[in-house]
């Protein structure tokens, strides 16, 4: 039997998932139109920025956060924000947390992401279909240094944990841990767009909310998943340059992986992970977030888009 407190979480989440649809769309559909729109100009202005990356990307930025941003608040400015905008703090940052939460996030993230590469490396030598498995890779590799580290290390984790983190917990917050840290990896998940980046931005993003409910402090889970993007933004393309980067590179990730294992185990003994008491429930998390009508166009919308991103390398 549902509560009222049921019917008011089903309604908030159909609320966000049409909000997230809409931003989503939205800011691609912008970003669409000024790449386009900016070889015609910049041929005019200045012909060597034509097909620019770092330039492509920082339109993509304009166009998702100040065009795309302000039709997910609008369309959810009327649901209720019975929180504080952010949570009281549970433990105050510190040398082991930090280390902790590099350790989690890192571990989820590319531990899921192997995971992912080794089933669509299967799936190709099954089907002899070259199905797209690391859509990013040639644009990362395209940019220079300091372009991966603004536009890639520093601009998305400060905009990405303001409205995954910050902005969904205000809305979020008042059904308890559970439901916001689900529900904060799920839309930063599918807000990714191809099913490659969603696998490990789904579980990256629960970790960083729960790192947000944890210390009360957004600015830490932008510490975070900043150093998680220098790994895989500078880090990583370093390893492919020489065999003794490949070997120093392979001992920090096998280092990183055993202090995941370390921390988890440490701290599900001390229960860091609890949920403290007396906080509301909805009595079907994951249900009531997928049943309801904007959650579902929003999840289609992402399959249509994963689906073409997959095997668009098939018709190449």
């Amino acid at each position: 039997m549902y509560t009222d407190l049921d019917t008011s979480y089903r309604r908030t989440v159909s609320r966000l998932g049409w909000g997230m649809a809409a931003f989503f769309l939205a800011g691609q559909a912008m970003a669409s139109i000024l790449t386009l729109a900016a070889p015609l100009v910049l041929a005019q202005i200045a012909p060597s920025l034509v097909g620019n990356i770092s330039l492509s990307l920082i339109l993509s930025d304009v166009a998702i956060y100040c065009l795309g941003l302000p039709v997910l608040v609008l369309i959810c400015r009327s649901l209720p924000t019975a929180q504080p905008a952010s949570p009281a703090p549970r433990r105050k940052m510190n040398p082991e947390l930090m280390a902790g939460a590099v350790c989690l996030s890192f571990g989820v993230m590319y531990g899921s992401n192997m995971l992912y590469l080794g089933i669509m490396t299967a799936l190709t030598q099954l089907t002899g279909l070259p199905l797209n498995s690391q859509p990013t890779t040639d644009v990362v590799l395209g940019m220079s240094l300091p372009s991966r580290l603004i536009l890639l290390c520093v601009l998305p984790p400060i905009l990405e944990e303001l409205v995954f983190r910050k902005y969904l917990y205000t809305k979020l917050g008042g059904y308890g841990d559970r439901a916001y840290i689900f529900l904060s990896g799920l839309y930063f998940g599918l807000f990714h767009g191809n099913l490659n980046q969603f696998v490990y931005a789904f579980l990256l993003g629960m970790v960083l909310a729960w790192l947000y409910l944890t210390t009360g402090r957004v600015v830490w889970g932008m510490v975070v998943h900043a150093i998680i993007n220098i790994f895989g933004s500078l880090l990583s393309p370093l390893a492919l340059e020489s065999p003794v980067f490949t070997l120093v590179f392979s001992g920090l990730v096998l280092a990183i992986f055993v202090g995941a294992l370390v921390f988890l185990f440490r701290w599900l003994g001390q229960k860091v992970f609890a949920v403290p008491a007396g906080q509301p429930r909805p009595t079907r998390i994951v249900a009531g977030a997928l049943g309801n009508l904007g959650n579902i166009c929003y999840i289609l919308l992402f399959a249509v888009l994963s689906a073409i991103v997959l095997i668009a390398p098939i018709f190449q």
